[in-house]
């Protein structure tokens, strides 16, 4: 799925004159499409994609909903006069777009072979980098445990070594021991 210009156009007016909007909406989770009245906050561009945050008004819940899986809406003639979030304080703990519980000590070293890469780019308002020996670095965020950051660290590799806290150490364990059964079972189906 792309962005659909008249669909980004209709969401982004949305946004802009407080219009409750109606849309047929894909979920990645379960695989459905629904339709939704949404009452619109404002849009976030993160990842390489375009976000809407905005309140199920049937659930009365602000969410983040991917712009490219809204497959069709329309903007009502309905205002939406709920109380909208800021963007600051509603990202404020996440890492990317995935919000968690409260936010954590994040602690994570890197090695020498990708120092400069972590170290010259902005990854959260938070962080803080200290230089090690041996060309080692560490980065320290504030944020949320999301699969979102998992699967940032994971992409490392070898790379990376959570350092804090315990619970984001265990799950990065779990998550690279499926990893590894994956290609496991595999080789086993191959030889």
């Amino acid at each position: 799925m792309g962005l659909d210009p008249d669909i980004t156009e209709t969401v982004r007016a949305a946004c802009t004159e407080r219009h409750v909007l109606s849309v047929a909406y894909h979920t990645a989770s379960r695989g459905v499409t629904t339709t939704r009245k949404l009452g619109p906050h404002f849009l976030y561009f993160a990842k390489g994609s375009l976000y809407l945050v905005a309140e199920d008004l049937n659930e009365r819940k602000v969410k983040v909903f991917s712009v490219p899986r809204i497959e069709n809406a329309q903007m009502l003639d309905e205002d939406y006069n709920g109380e909208t979030v800021d963007p600051e304080q509603y990202f404020g703990s996440a890492f990317g777009v995935y919000r968690g519980g409260e936010a954590k000590s994040v602690c994570v070293r890197f090695a020498p072979a990708i120092a400069s890469y972590i170290r010259e780019r902005r990854w959260h308002d938070s962080q803080r980098v200290v230089v090690k020996e041996q060309g080692f670095i560490e980065l320290s965020l504030e944020v949320a445990i999301t699969p979102e950051l998992t699967q940032w660290i994971l992409g490392f590799g070898p790379n990376a070594e959570v350092l804090e806290p315990k619970a984001l150490i265990e799950e990065i364990q779990v998550e690279a021991r499926k990893t590894v059964a994956l290609y496991q079972k595999q080789k086993k189906v191959a030889g």
